[in-house]
């Protein structure tokens, strides 16, 4: 099953993107976009060209895990998503994924101008790979 990762934000939108038996996340582009209607138009698009099973949203939670303004936003979003295709539409906590992403850019000495043209698909893709592992470790496993 291939997921596609997206890792919502008000200007620009992270992409990521799993090989097709589910279990490895890829950085995938970026959508720049404000329009929350047209960022959704543009996630299904990706989903369709790259023959994605299910779309996985990553959630901003605050840091008590409750959904403040920014999680409404994307609550909204994800309604919109849901009605506009037939893909399963996952929800999944990426409240540390942009810190993650900032972190590991500054590790690897990335510019300033490079972290900020990456992070926001690099977030996408900590979510996503999160998101699978998970779906691994729930995964039941077959006797031996």
């Amino acid at each position: 099953m291939r997921y596609l990762g997206v890792d919502p934000g008000e200007k620009r939108v992270g992409l990521a993107v799993s090989d097709p038996e589910g279990k490895m996340a890829m950085p995938l582009g970026v959508i720049d976009e404000a329009d929350g209607a047209a960022q959704v138009e543009q996630i299904i698009e990706t989903a369709r060209l790259n023959e994605a099973d299910s779309i996985v949203v990553g959630m901003p939670y605050t840091l008590r895990g409750e959904i403040g303004p920014t999680a409404q936003r994307v609550v909204e979003q994800i309604e919109l998503l849901r009605q506009r295709t037939q893909l399963p539409v996952h929800t999944h906590d990426e409240r540390f994924s942009s810190g993650i992403a900032e972190h590991v850019l500054l590790e690897a000495d990335v510019s300033r101008a490079g972290r900020k043209r990456h992070r926001d698909k690099l977030a996408a893709t900590v979510m996503l790979q999160s998101f699978l592992d998970r779906q691994s470790a729930e995964e039941p496993t077959e006797p031996q």
